[in-house]
């Protein structure tokens, strides 16, 4: 965290030359400087977690290594194995999955499932310390803020409140197709619709998005609408002049809705193959499912593999796994020079290093970087789900098998029928 920094680097030299920041003392005649960083220390070290890698480095019971959580800690009673057990141990280093049953008996069911729901890079690489208030598990003085109020708050000075689903709430609202000061400005305004108890536009914002699931499209129409309306106020207020409408602002985004169901797939160039994946979950059977269609640069197939993944993850953990899968499923084939591609926009700018992978699925983008060389990936593309139908049937129909199902320039009959509109569509 700002280990390369030249500030760090002195610091270090002068203050904490055998140990890491967490555990350096204010030491002799220190700095006016060195004594408001070691003011700060307890808070560091409460906003941060390990990031499971191969968990050598990670005490189970005494260490914050859980994704979620008050204190990420284990709150399980431990009724045998050592206070010094390690993460590592819960870990079957030749499948590089979680050991289920031990899991199972070890833990209260609730931190099993949780355990489980930690994606393992096949690489398993070293276990990482990161900042657990961001998403991408990187330090900001904003988060910094957030912990202190929150840990006020936890203090009884002040009334606790958890922030989960505002954070989801603006999550949502930021990642809508729509600039983000549209957002931030309808967000003032205040209204009172007739048929809706909201007193204000995120009130009925929030009714859309986290009630009613209205969708990002009639969200977005919603928000321009209200800007509109706000912006026309502002116009008027000031004795401006407004012709634009709202349903101006609006058509853009049924343009690109309509543009949406059109997105095909389209073959590698030529020399290289296409690894299609993509990723399924069932969370009332707390399972996951992978499908990976690979094919040349006519469109045939050359292999495709069905694999179920029995931990409950995230949709987006389960994609990162997903695009792992395909790697590993062209090595294992002897495959080289490929485009590796899938339906999450996140992870694909992720591989790419467009931007900052989110901390659960950080370790596996790593170790994705590492075996591309072995296949020799020289691309990775993101496609809309329209364009890669037949790896997200093979992810659905996983829930149907025990073990992994492999096809070798053999169809499976569930997407005959997609693989055929991908080449006539091409």
């Amino acid at each position: 965290m700002g280990g390369n920094s030249l500030v760090y680097r002195v610091l270090k030299a002068r203050y904490f030359p055998t140990c890491d920041f967490i555990h350096a003392s204010i030491g002799n005649n220190p700095s006016y400087t060195w004594r408001s960083l070691i003011f700060a220390q307890s808070l560091v070290n409460e906003g941060l977690r390990w990031r499971v890698g191969n968990g050598a480095n990670i005490k189970v019971w005494q260490d914050k290594w859980l994704p979620w959580g008050s204190t990420y800690r284990v709150t399980s009673p431990r009724l045998f194995l050592s206070l010094d057990t390690r993460v590592a141990d819960l870990i079957d280093p030749h499948t590089t999955r979680w050991k289920n049953e031990v899991l199972d008996g070890l833990f209260l069911s609730y931190e099993a499932d949780l355990t489980k729901s930690i994606p393992l890079s096949a690489t398993l690489l070293a276990d990482k310390v990161v900042w657990a208030v961001t998403n991408n598990g990187k330090f900001t003085v904003r988060s910094a803020y957030k912990l202190v109020v929150s840990m006020f708050k936890s203090k009884g000075h002040g009334t606790t409140f958890d922030g989960t689903l505002l954070r989801r709430f603006w999550k949502k609202v930021w990642s809508l197709p729509i600039p983000h000061k549209a957002a931030w400005a309808a967000s003032k305004l205040n209204l009172l619709p007739p048929d809706a108890n909201a007193v204000t536009f995120q009130d009925l914002l929030w009714h859309e998005l986290m009630i009613a699931d209205a969708g990002d499209m009639k969200s977005s129409q919603l928000v321009m609408i209200a800007w509109k309306l706000w912006c026309n106020r502002n116009e008027i207020y000031h004795g401006e002049k407004h012709d634009s409408t709202a349903s101006d602002l609006v058509q853009p985004f049924d343009d690109r809705k309509n543009d949406v169901q059109h997105s095909d797939w389209v073959p590698s160039p030529s020399g290289l193959c296409k690894i299609n994946v993509d990723g399924a979950f069932f969370p009332t059977k707390k399972l996951a499912g992978i499908g990976v269609v690979i094919r040349d640069q006519q469109g045939r197939l050359f292999a495709a593999l069905c694999r179920k993944i029995r931990a409950q993850m995230g949709v987006l953990e389960i994609e990162a796994k997903a695009y792992e899968a395909g790697i590993l499923f062209a090595r294992h084939l002897g495959l080289k020079n490929g485009v590796l591609e899938g339906d999450s926009l996140i992870v694909s700018n992720a591989l790419k290093q467009a931007a900052q992978p989110p901390t659960s699925v950080a370790a596996i983008v790593e170790g994705i970087n590492v075996l591309s060389s072995d296949v020799g990936v020289v691309a990775y593309s993101h496609v809309r789900r329209t364009g890669n139908k037949p790896a997200h049937i093979l992810a659905r129909q996983a829930q149907s098998f025990v073990n992994d199902v492999i096809w070798i320039e053999e169809i499976p009959c569930c997407i005959q029928q997609a693989l055929a509109h991908d080449v006539l569509g091409s």
